[in-house]
């Protein structure tokens, strides 16, 4: 678990898990959020007080036992764990912080995975892994001057693999320049990267501009018809979807499982009881004013939607 010191650290330069987020391959954060947390020497830190996740709060407590299963079965002891932060020789900000070094002088990852992502994994000693995590190993590698990394997983089956990523030159180097130009280009220019999503872009542009309207181009005009056909695809996916499910549920009838000749489960059918909810109308008219005194007013929101074309009637 990285001390609160580290954590801040984190915010002067790039390491090995921020690629994902350059790459638009990461599921907790965009570039963009990325860029938001960098600072400049010199500058007040970031300070992230969002909560640890429960994933990356299993990884820290399962990682000691993970690296005794690495040195158990490969045979490769470990010269050390948490090793110190290195540093890239030409580019004092990027740094590699990576979870151990084997005897010889390798990096060594420890990840964890529920047993239903063993399908993003191909063939143990292989360089099969996450592209994201792919991008972090291979970081590593060139920040370090090693020739590989060994990626061991465990999945909470009770079953583990190991991968070994060898050094490739030309991929390492297109890692380097891209975050090279991020720091560069983005960051030392207080530039911000180019928006992956919506949220995004209502994170760029918390306020309203002055001019209301802003007149189509022909590119943004193509994009509205795109955006509208694929939400009429997307409709007919799920009417399907919902059609073929009342089909199923039909023949399910007041059974829980539906199940295949070797009796492994193909679907569930299965009964909750109710959820227990605040009735915040019934409370706003009974008791007024404690309700008002317990209101909070929410965060501006934006939302978006098409103003479809009306036939005119005559």
């Amino acid at each position: 678990m990285l001390t609160q010191e580290q954590k801040e650290a984190r915010c002067y330069g790039l390491g090995g898990s921020d690629f994902g987020a350059l790459c638009g391959l990461s599921p907790y954060k965009t570039a963009y959020e990325l860029f938001l947390s960098k600072r400049l020497p010199g500058e007040a830190p970031y300070i992230d007080n969002s909560p640890v996740s429960n994933a990356a709060r299993r990884g820290n407590a399962l990682e000691p036992y993970i690296l005794d299963l690495y040195e158990e079965h490969t045979g490769q002891p470990l010269a050390t764990r948490e090793a110190s932060i290195a540093y890239h020789s030409q580019y004092p900000f990027l740094f590699a912080n990576v979870d151990a070094i084997n005897n010889e002088g390798q990096v060594v990852e420890a990840k964890s995975s529920s047993a239903h992502l063993k399908k993003m994994w191909g063939t143990p000693g292989t360089a099969q892994i996450p592209k994201m995590y792919l991008l972090q190993v291979a970081y590593y590698v060139e920040v370090r001057d090693c020739d590989y990394a060994d990626i061991i997983v465990y999945f909470l089956d009770d079953t583990w693999a190991v991968y070994r990523y060898n050094r490739n030159l030309a991929f390492g180097k297109s890692i380097l320049d891209l975050g090279v130009r991020f720091w560069e280009e983005n960051v030392m220019k207080k530039v911000p990267p180019a928006p992956m999503n919506t949220a995004d872009v209502i994170r760029m542009f918390p306020e309203p501009n002055e001019i209301e309207q802003i007149s189509v181009t022909g590119e943004i005009k193509e994009a509205l018809e795109n955006y509208k056909r694929a939400k009429e695809m997307a409709r007919n996916a799920e009417n399907l979807a919902e059609a073929n499910k009342l089909t199923i549920a039909k023949y399910m009838k007041d059974h829980t499982a539906l199940v295949d000749t070797q009796g492994n489960y193909l679907a569930t059918f299965n009964y909750r009881k109710g959820a227990t909810r605040f009735n915040t109308k019934s409370f706003s008219v009974d008791h007024p004013d404690l309700y008002k005194k317990y209101l909070n007013e929410g965060a501006q929101t934006r939302t978006f939607s098409i103003k479809e074309e009306r036939e005119e009637t005559k």
